[in-house]
């Protein structure tokens, strides 16, 4: 299937980003400094792989690392959102409530809900920075604090996931992403 390909390659490529831009050490040791052979490979694949797997912290740890998506929405906002993410079916839940969307918002220690549509969720807080209501480290600060799940629940949402998703929905034209786009322009004028 073509789609399985290019989401492949796109994973791929983000790897070899993270590797060339955040890991450049991994790059300097196995590309550079050695002969790269399949074992190299594999050593430099699992290396990176274990420096960025979501953390996999107790909850006392995780109390020590504040979290944040630098943003304060007021409570009409927070429906607003609320409201976009029903009608867009962001989320594998049926009955999401406006405390979903405020705990996901504020990073409340523990929080965890499983993404229905990563590309549209992606979307919708890339709107949310284009407008500067959110931080720009919004991917980072997901992954870090493990609060969205895939839709089976099994695997945390990465960063990278959040990026190749975000690339990938740009790229297409559909009703849910011009909804999205305007419920978010919207936002501003909500007090």
């Amino acid at each position: 299937d073509m789609t399985v390909c290019r989401n492949v390659h796109r994973m791929n490529l983000n790897i070899v980003n993270g590797i060339l831009t955040r890991h450049q050490e991994l790059a300097n040791e196995f590309l550079f400094e050695r002969e790269f052979s399949y074992g190299a490979f594999e050593s430099l694949m699992g290396t990176y792989n274990r420096r960025t797997a979501p953390p996999t912290l107790s909850s006392d740890s995780r109390q020590t690392i504040p979290l944040s998506l630098g943003c304060s929405f007021t409570r009409q906002q927070i429906v607003h959102i609320a409201n976009c993410a029903r009608e867009n079916y962001l989320f594998c839940i049926s009955d999401l409530t406006e405390q979903h969307i405020e705990d996901l918002f504020n990073c409340r220690l523990g929080f965890q809900i499983r993404v229905k549509n990563i590309r549209l969720l992606a979307l919708l807080f890339d709107c949310l920075l284009e407008m500067s209501l959110i931080d720009s480290n919004w991917k980072s600060t997901l992954h870090k604090g493990c609060f969205l799940l895939n839709r089976n629940g099994a695997k945390v949402v990465s960063a990278s996931n959040l990026s190749s998703s975000l690339s990938a929905i740009k790229r297409i034209d559909c009703t849910s992403k011009t909804r999205i786009r305007l419920a978010i322009s919207k936002l501003v004028s909500i007090e």
